[in-house]
């Protein structure tokens, strides 16, 4: 108890009610901060959700525009003729076969 505690009565209740709004302000923050959190972390988690989304459907359109390019050079048509068809290059055409 402070010395002065006992002599105002009213400066008592003030100190209370001061320390009281006090630590309902600091459970407000930690509620504040924790939620805050939270928001952060479901953020993140679903950035990473959607990243790992689109390199699949990256990594699945490469995959399908392999077999279709393997699947034409199979009729016999040259990599111009492939690369005409579907607007790449002889070049990038020569390369998916050569690494497929």
């Amino acid at each position: 108890m402070r010395p002065n505690q006992m002599q105002n009565p009213k400066g008592n209740q003030a100190y209370a009610v001061i320390r009281e709004l006090s630590e309902e302000e600091a459970a407000r923050l930690r509620e504040e901060s924790y939620l805050k959190f939270q928001r952060d972390m479901w953020s993140r988690l679903e950035g990473a959700r959607r990243e790992d989304f689109v390199q699949g459907q990256e990594e699945s359109f490469s995959e399908w525009l392999t077999n279709v390019i393997r699947n034409i050079a199979r009729k016999d048509l040259s990599p111009a003729e492939i690369a005409d068809l579907i607007d790449m290059s002889p070049v990038q055409i020569e390369t998916i076969l050569r690494d497929s």
